[in-house]
Formats: C-alpha cells, structure tokens, sequence
C-alpha cells in the first residue's frame, strides 16, 4: 500500500458510502440508485485525500533521491 493509512481512508471511504446512502434513503425517501450515486461523490474524498497524501510521499522520495545522487562538491 501506499502508506500505512491508506487502509484506514479505503475503510472510511466503504462506510461513508453506506452511511450517506442509508441517510438519503431514510431522511429524503429517494430510490436507492440515486442515492448510491449521490453517497459514491461523497465517498470519494477519503480517496482523494489517499492518493493525494501518497503522491507527495512518493515526490518527497524521489527529490531525496536525486539528492543523494548528487556528487558533493569540496573546496
């Protein structure tokens, strides 16, 4: 996995889905498929916010790379 967290924000994201559908179902009486669809949007953040985190960890990486690549100049 990307980073350590990254089962917490797909476990999030799961739960959120289900939350939010069950919620719009419930409290707007709408058809479940809308509501999936609605619920699917939302959930998507947690993801977002995974592949984000992730993204910059791999750049912080590679730019430590590169700076260990360099040869040191002496004087």
């Amino acid at each position: 996995m990307a980073f350590p967290g990254s089962a917490f924000f797909l476990v999030l994201a799961v739960m959120q889905f289900f939350i939010v559908a069950d919620g719009m179902v419930t409290w707007f009486h709408i058809d479940w498929i809308l509501a999936a669809n609605f619920a699917a949007m939302l959930s998507g953040l947690p993801l977002f916010i995974m592949f984000k985190l992730a993204r910059e960890r791999r750049i912080r990486e590679e730019r430590l790379q590169r700076r260990a690549a360099q040869p040191v100049a002496r004087f």
